[in-house]
């Protein structure tokens, strides 16, 4: 699979998902933020990037998440917010697959 097909795949859901908000939330209005989470588990580091309400929405999708990718869910050893963005056009993170 190319890199652009991948890229163009995943900004296709997320426009389309219902939690797009066009424009930043106005007083009065609920915000949505865009997580990148780093979950250490106990053979490797993965990388999260998510939309929830608050922080603790975000932890929570965590497990659900990683149901959805292993057979047998891998403990958790530690988990912890690397960044968060207010959804708006635009919001995202970049990704290396290169150890720094």
């Amino acid at each position: 699979m190319q890199a652009t097909s991948f890229i163009d795949n995943i900004l296709g859901r997320f426009y389309n998902s219902s939690i797009f908000i066009k424009d930043p939330p106005k007083k009065g209005r609920d915000a949505v933020y865009l997580y990148k989470l780093e979950i250490e588990l106990a053979d490797r580091l993965l990388f999260l990037v998510l939309a929830a309400d608050n922080d603790e929405t975000a932890f929570d999708y965590i497990e659900d998440h990683l149901a959805r990718a292993y057979t047998v869910v891998p403990e958790v050893k530690q988990a912890a917010i690397v960044e968060k963005k207010r959804v708006t056009k635009g919001a995202g993170y970049l990704l290396s697959s290169e150890s720094n």
